[in-house]
């Protein structure tokens, strides 16, 4: 049975990226080293595509005449040079993800179907920083005060297993059905992981945005390292299109941040360049995010 290690995090943005860390490693740069990669070289203010301009790009299998329903579900990157054209999805739950049959094990990022009753070690870094007020100093101070980083890593040797437990989380995968298309006339590597699944619920953002972690069954790369680190990277061609699908797995956790218990809404797209403050967005308002629920929902 699968074995993953994954401290419970302090805050509600860092539970749900540990969770998507838990089930996938990154791919060469992490999401937020890439982010700031392009948040660098980019203007602060960025302008979300606008049907209008969707229009004016569309490939030569998407015109002014197509209807509107399929336009809404298309966006751009943050570049503008590879469009996303959603064209249906589903979920399945972690009770069946071994039984189906339409996703084969070799498009999962490990090389097979998730084993249903993998088990996560969950640290509660909170109730061992509440007995032991050193290691909270160390933590809150960077560790600046209350230890050295030897003596914490000693610390966590000695009695990290004393906070330490294990289950298994309920988990959903999402799969989108997607046409992708480089609108440029220049070749372009994209990483098809940068596309964010945004939770809500109440109207209001449900920790940080997961990345598509899990499938992809058009990659070229497939063995050792490349796999490990580019897998979701795809090389197109001058004005390429390719039709995929893209899988993304979300877990609940123990505080029940996370509880699929409850009706989220998910929304698919690319956080804006420049974005200070999560919170600050609306992806049922913005024009770079499209609703989940709003494609077409495979039997």
């Amino acid at each position: 049975m699968k074995k993953l290690t994954l401290p419970i995090a302090f805050t509600i943005s860092a539970i749900a990226t540990i969770f998507c860390v838990a089930m996938i490693e990154k791919n060469k740069k992490t999401p937020v080293e890439r982010y700031l990669d392009t948040s660098q070289t980019s203007e602060n203010s960025y302008n979300e595509p606008t049907v209008e301009l969707i229009e004016n790009d569309l490939p030569n299998n998407l015109n002014n005449d197509t209807d509107p329903a399929i336009i809404n579900n298309v966006i751009l990157n943050k570049t503008h040079t590879v469009q996303y054209e959603f064209l249906s999805y589903e979920i399945i739950n972690d009770t069946e993800i071994a039984n189906q049959t339409k996703y084969l094990g070799e498009f999962f990022y490990d090389g097979t179907v998730p084993d249903p009753n993998f088990l996560v070690e969950y640290t509660d870094f909170q109730a061992m920083r509440k007995d032991y007020p050193e290691v909270d100093e160390y933590i809150s101070s960077n560790g600046e005060k209350g230890m050295t980083e030897a003596e914490y890593q000693a610390f966590l040797k000695k009695h990290v297993k004393e906070y330490s437990t294990e289950s298994h989380p309920k988990t959903e995968y999402i799969f989108l059905r997607c046409r992708i298309t480089n609108i440029s006339k220049d070749k372009i590597d994209e990483y098809l992981n940068d596309i964010r699944i945004v939770m809500m619920y109440d109207n209001k953002i449900l920790g940080f945005p997961a990345e598509i972690n899990c499938y992809f069954d058009c990659s070229s790369h497939i063995s050792g390292d490349d796999r490990i680190h580019n897998f979701f990277l795809y090389q197109f061609e001058p004005e390429e299109t390719i039709e995929c699908v893209l899988g993304c797995a979300i877990s609940e956790d123990p505080q029940r941040v996370i509880d699929f218990s409850k009706k989220y809404s998910f929304y698919i797209g690319f956080l804006p360049i420049g974005l200070e403050n999560l919170y600050q967005l609306d992806p049922s308002k913005d024009e770079g995010f499209i609703l989940l629920d709003s494609l077409q929902k495979e039997a």
